[in-house]
């Protein structure tokens, strides 16, 4: 943020008086702007045993497939919300149900709820912001080409419909609670070490029911990033997987969600997914995972360093990253 939507002067990130973080304050009015989670809400449709999915047509994911669901409007319920995602995505008519999970999507600032829901006749088509959409078995869930944690989370979940709600804080996968019993709570991974951090006593989660997904693709920065470091990348990541050196950046493989936003943004074409790599370029999958490790997140665009442009395109310059 760089202005005030109030009065439209510049505004400064600092720690109001009385606030314990950081806040855009502007300089010219004051106003102090708060920056909170979005809900992204949803549902599980489900018609005699078949579970009801969308594959994407929009970034991110585009082509993935997931569960009817989207940011939350003004003046609706969470309910109302899962169900107009349904008609919107999915041409169908659902019944909400109970809770059925939510998640907590801490690196993107987001908090994702879904419900159980009936589809009481197979009535669906083809919405706007869909390529397809069908009616899947369980044992047909192509949790490979899942589009998001939290849908495979939501997914998994669905075992049954006397499954108990629950609540995980998870940013990936691994952290998913599974209901593989009707009406019990079995806590994920990340709940546990939540969970005894803050003294309780939880046990983590056998086996889901169904296969798990794999690990999705991961985009990956290459030699030309280095001592050039444009930033343009950064602006338009959804989930911060970006991390700064002293003249190089990485992606995090396991922050990054595929969505193919940063890779056109680099003006000197240093970021490719890891399938498509260059010959002689491969090093810098592992590479940027153990950078990711070492180095800071980054959250916004900076400028790029005075000379860039003369490392533009420059091959060999390998050894000249800093760490």
């Amino acid at each position: 943020m760089k202005f005030c939507d109030e009065c439209g002067a510049p505004v400064r990130l600092r720690v109001p008086p009385g606030d314990h973080l950081p806040r855009y304050v502007c300089e010219a009015c004051g106003t102090i702007h708060y920056q909170n989670p979005r809900l992204v809400v949803g549902c599980v449709p489900e018609h005699d045993g078949r579970i009801l999915l969308c594959r994407r047509a929009i970034e991110p994911r585009r082509g993935y497939w997931t569960v009817p669901a989207g940011f939350m409007e003004n003046d609706e319920t969470l309910q109302q919300a899962a169900a107009r995602e349904s008609r919107e995505e999915a041409l169908a008519e659902v019944t909400i149900g109970s809770l059925l999970c939510v998640v907590h999507v801490l690196h993107a600032h987001q908090v994702h709820v879904f419900f159980r829901a009936t589809l009481a006749a197979a009535r669906y088509g083809v919405g706007a912001e869909s390529l397809e959409v069908k009616l899947v078995e369980p044992g047909e869930i192509p949790w490979d080409e899942i589009a998001f944690p939290s849908t495979d989370c939501a997914a998994t979940s669905r075992t049954g419909p006397g499954a108990a709600s629950r609540t995980t804080s998870r940013p990936s996968t691994a952290g998913c609670a599974a209901l593989p019993e009707e009406g019990r709570f079995t806590p994920g991974r990340a709940a546990v070490a939540e969970s005894r951090a803050a003294g309780a006593d939880l046990e983590p989660s056998p086996e889901p029911a169904y296969p798990r997904r794999g690990l999705r693709m991961t985009f990956v920065v290459t030699e030309n990033c280095i001592k050039c470091k444009y930033m343009d990348c950064v602006e338009v990541c959804p989930v911060d997987c970006f991390h700064e050196g002293p003249n190089f950046l990485t992606i995090d493989p396991e922050e990054c969600i595929d969505c193919t936003l940063c890779e056109p943004e680099c003006p000197v074409e240093a970021i490719f997914s890891e399938e498509e790599l260059p010959a002689g370029q491969e090093h810098f999958k592992p590479l940027n995972a153990e950078l990711a490790k070492l180095w800071p997140v980054i959250t916004e665009k900076k400028d790029p360093p005075p000379d860039a442009k003369e490392w533009e395109g420059k091959p060999g310059k390998l050894d000249l990253l800093e760490r």
